[in-house]
């Protein structure tokens, strides 16, 4: 999992810290940690790239099994009746 860190400077004339810190929380939702120092405030933020990733895997994995799926139909409809009939017989021995 990825991990984004986030810096932000706020200056001491711009008010109150903690409420700044309470809207910028809100706006980011997933929050981890966050760690005043001075007039800078550090967020550790989860990322939302692996979510992305993810589903852009799975999508993949569906456009190849499509592709398996359709090499395997032209392959059945290229095989004469005769070439089909030895291959249902060959495969009922088996069973």
């Amino acid at each position: 999992m990825t991990h984004v860190v986030i810096v932000i400077e706020i200056p001491h004339e711009s008010g109150p810290i903690h409420a700044k810190i309470k809207k910028i929380r809100k706006a980011l939702l997933d929050v981890r940690e966050v760690k005043r120092e001075n007039e800078k405030i550090c967020m550790l933020v989860k990322s939302q790239a692996p979510r992305e990733i993810q589903k852009l895997q799975e999508e993949r994995k569906k456009t190849l099994y499509n592709k398996r799926e359709k090499k395997y139909l032209q392959a059945e409809r290229s095989l004469s009746a005769d070439q089909m009939n030895q291959f249902e017989k060959r495969t009922a021995t088996e069973a």
